[in-house]
């Protein structure tokens, strides 16, 4: 008959191909109605010359159209269908939508309404074939937890739709861009529910949408070199495995906070994304990257320290150095970190100190280091050679002074200006008068004797060194402290000290009347 066919209610069971008429297109064609359903029944190309139209969930919800017996080599059960509503469609076992042999198409017209793909049994699988530029909205899979079976696979030329929408990987189930695929990007926001989303197809692709992860899940690249773009955000509560021997590269401000898993290939974090980590309240709880794959990591690091400043020390591993293979690159940085030289990143957290060591994938929490907070209190926070150059050894303001210097003598590192700190001068001492070197050093320094020179104990990892010589040769003359008040007049008048250090006097033995000639210095160093 060549008149239309419309299912109402109930399940319409197929006994051939062309049980539904005609098949010769307008005003033939077959309606499915919103809680009917149309059964394939296994028939061989399934009604495939058939214009459908469907919406709703089928019979018990489990699909506007059913195939209850495997459908033979190629699968395909639908080749024309357009959706008037949400629609369901259901899988006990394996049927494709679209053609094996032609491209392009058209076949599928959804309006932009969401498509539900639902699995009944392990066999379940279904293939989307050469449907060329399609419009679906939102795409929910859930076939099944069968890794091996529970498959929805992108054949030829078929794409994703709009890209605004959602496609939805849940319960195990994959979504598989094949080997036939000939698509190079799928511009399509993600969320996967302990979902798989595998790339077959070899060559360069790019996941341009963003992903939501919930649970274990995993992009299986077997072959691919997968881009997840800049506009690309990964984010959520789930963790991530990278599978398969592609590579994966990661070029957003990711957010999520599950663990990240390499078991085969290589995942790149490109320069400028980022990782996150959330440390626990406690130590050792954190999310992490491991596995036996390859990692590059070029990109930055965001560790979030919220759970965990309240404690004195802690340990997390973030990158499981002993079992990946790869480096950090000359791009990598860590988010509000000081790059403290040697592969290591510091951030004062009041009286603590964190530090990330690039060589183990540890951070650290351990008392501060007093020169790390000092060198962020004054700004020292930028790249190595740069103008705030934290490290020791550097002298960003160009006055012949280190920072270490700077840190020894409440100096300031970015000025190269004379503070007017450190002043030699003669003084009265014991109604003598004596060549006096006034100097700034730290808190509950202690000196004593040592072959004539004032040597302090370590104090903030460092020494200091008292010296005087009467012709700047050998430094041997004996050196001392003046205290017992005598200080307090050849300290009168000199800058303030910031909190932290306090004026220390030293005097050579001798006195002007005898000795008219001496030089005094002061050394520091970080070993005695």
């Amino acid at each position: 008959y060549s008149g239309a066919t419309t299912i109402s209610s109930g399940i319409l069971k197929v006994g051939t191909a062309t049980a539904l008429g005609a098949q010769t297109g307008a005003p033939d064609g077959t309606t499915i109605s919103a809680g009917a359903t149309l059964d394939l029944a296994g028939i061989a190309t399934g009604v495939s010359a058939e214009r459908l139209t469907a919406s709703g969930t089928g019979v018990g919800g489990n699909g506007a159209i059913i195939s209850s017996a495997q459908i033979a080599t190629p699968f395909i059960g639908v080749r024309y269908l357009t959706l008037v509503g949400d629609t369901t469609l259901g899988f006990a076992n394996r049927w494709d939508v679209g053609s094996n042999t032609t491209a392009g198409i058209s076949a599928l017209v959804s309006n932009g309404f969401t498509l539900n793909i639902i699995g009944t049994a392990a066999a379940a699988q279904a293939s989307f074939n050469n449907l060329g530029t399609t419009d679906l909205g939102d795409i929910n899979v859930n076939l099944g937890n069968v890794a091996a079976t529970n498959i929805l696979y992108l054949q030829g030329d078929t794409t994703l739709g709009q890209t605004t929408k959602t496609v939805t990987i849940t319960g195990g189930s994959t979504l598989d861009i094949f080997t036939s695929s000939t698509v190079t990007s799928f511009d399509k926001k993600f969320a996967l529910d302990n979902g798989i989303l595998k790339i077959d197809k070899t060559g360069a692709i790019s996941l341009p949408g963003t992903f939501l992860l919930t649970n274990a899940n995993t992009i299986n690249a077997s072959g691919a070199t997968v881009a997840l773009t800049s506009n690309n955000v990964i984010s959520g509560t789930g963790s991530l495995i990278k599978a398969g021997a592609g590579s994966l590269t990661l070029t957003g401000l990711n957010t999520y906070t599950g663990n990240t898993t390499v078991s085969a290939g290589t995942l790149a974090l490109a320069d400028n994304a980022q990782l996150k980590f959330v440390l626990g309240a406690t130590t050792g709880v954190n999310n992490s990257i491991s596995g036996a794959g390859t990692v590059t990591l070029g990109g930055d690091f965001v560790i979030d320290t919220t759970a965990a400043d309240a404690l004195t020390s802690g340990t997390w591993t973030l990158e499981n150095v002993s079992t990946l293979t790869g480096a950090y690159g000359s791009t990598f940085t860590v988010v509000g970190f000081t790059d403290a030289g040697s592969e290591k990143w510091t951030k004062v957290n009041g009286a603590t100190l964190y530090t990330f060591d690039e060589t183990t994938g540890v951070l650290t929490l351990a008392s501060a280091d007093a020169y790390a907070s000092w060198a962020t209190a004054k700004g020292l926070t930028g790249l190595p050679g740069s103008s705030t150059d934290p490290a020791k050894g550097a002298d960003p303001d160009g006055d012949g002074r280190n920072n270490l210097y700077e840190f020894a003598f409440d100096g300031n590192p970015l000025s190269g200006a004379n503070d007017g700190k450190v002043v030699g001068k003669i003084g009265t001492v014991g109604g003598n008068q004596v060549m006096t070197l006034t100097l700034p050093v730290r808190n509950t320094a202690t000196f004593t004797a040592s072959s004539g020179d004032q040597v302090s104990a370590l104090i903030d990892a460092l020494y200091y060194k008292i010296e005087g010589d009467v012709d700047l040769g050998t430094f041997a003359n004996t050196i001392s402290e003046v205290t017992g008040g005598a200080e307090t007049a050849i300290q009168a008048g000199l800058p303030a000290l910031s909190s932290g250090w306090t004026y220390r006097t030293f005097r050579d033995s001798g006195t002007v009347p005898t000795v008219p000639k001496v030089f005094l210095r002061a050394k520091i160093s970080e070993t005695p």
